[in-house]
């Protein structure tokens, strides 16, 4: 009981991780949408560039940082057994007992380390969901400055 509830855990760390990744994309997405939608059509109608794009460019960068730092390829993290370690185990003489007594132990410093990489990527995903928030205003004051002119 214990193995299979340490094993759900990092089951739900992957399925967390693959989560944020598919939301980082999303946020890409929808920042480029806003850029191309709002950004676009304020810069057609006036060449001059106000402090409101300026602040919408600025946010974009912001928001394709944090994309990236959620995406990017890291080491470290812990969600399988390596085969050879089961089977230098299972030579070495250990009886199953043992082995899943250590494999719940480790499975339990893997998933407090993970936990503690997932944490960081979430905080990611909201810096880059409040600077798309800031874009779209961004732009959209922009776009109201131009047409007040």
């Amino acid at each position: 009981m214990a193995y299979d509830e340490a094993l759900r855990v990092l089951t739900l760390q992957i399925n967390t991780l693959d989560g944020l990744r598919t939301r980082a994309t999303l946020l890409t997405a929808g920042a480029a949408l806003v850029t191309s939608f709002f950004g676009g059509f304020a810069l057609q109608r006036h060449q001059d560039l106000g402090w409101w794009a300026v602040v919408g460019m600025v946010a974009l960068a912001v928001v394709l940082v944090s994309a990236l730092a959620i995406v990017a390829p890291r080491r470290g993290w812990d969600f399988v057994v390596q085969p050879g370690v089961l089977l230098q185990a299972i030579d070495d003489g250990r009886d199953v007992n043992a082995i899943y007594r250590t494999l719940i132990q480790d499975f339990g410093a893997w998933s407090r380390a993970n936990q503690f990489k997932i944490r960081r990527l979430q905080w990611w995903l909201v810096v880059g969901m409040v600077f798309m928030f800031v874009e779209l205003l961004a732009w959209v004051g922009q776009f109201w400055t131009l047409t007040r002119a």
